[in-house]
């Protein structure tokens, strides 16, 4: 049996609501996540195995990245996969440092991993055909730790949950 997976971090709680309620009006049709899935992927594994699952929980236990600031202050609409995200406005290095970190583990598992540039989003709406008016907004917090999450799909949308989280510490 496998289960669907991937790396993220999560702004707190008070900035995920503050994301989750940027649109204060919603369009029917539209798929607007709630504030408890909202996050940022570090790496998407897709469907793993129970075995590879505990060796991934193993390896991430001995990754060593000092805790980062994190800055969100774009909106933008991205036509493939037809979601609308906040974008950060750069990546520290040591969120960059976790990707690679995370992207090495995942590889040393058997798992083939996108090769595509890294960009920091947090998705908030799925299905849209545009970018919607948004006030002026900035989001900005400091990741303290990284976590492995379960996707599971639900008559609702996904719904995602934490599997196992580790902080973020020096080396």
């Amino acid at each position: 049996m496998s289960r669907r997976l991937f790396f993220a971090i999560q702004p707190t709680a008070d900035i995920r609501q503050a994301m989750a309620e940027l649109f204060s009006v919603r369009q029917q049709g539209l798929k607007y996540l709630s504030a408890d899935n909202l996050h940022v992927t570090l790496v998407f594994l897709g469907q793993v195995t129970a075995e590879t699952e505990a060796r991934l929980i193993e390896l991430a236990g001995h990754i060593k990245i000092s805790p980062f600031s994190l800055s969100f202050t774009e909106a933008e609409f991205w036509p493939k996969p037809r979601i609308i995200c906040l974008t950060a406005t750069e990546v520290p290095e040591p969120l960059q440092q976790l990707v690679l970190a995370l992207s090495s583990i995942a590889k040393d598992c058997g798992i083939t991993i996108e090769e595509r540039p890294y960009r920091p989003h947090v998705t908030l709406v799925r299905k849209a055909n545009q970018l919607l008016p948004l006030e002026p907004f900035e989001f900005q917090w400091q990741a303290q730790s990284f976590a492995l999450y379960l996707s599971e799909s639900t008559d609702d949308g996904p719904r995602y949950s934490v599997i196992r989280q580790w902080p973020l510490s020096p080396g």
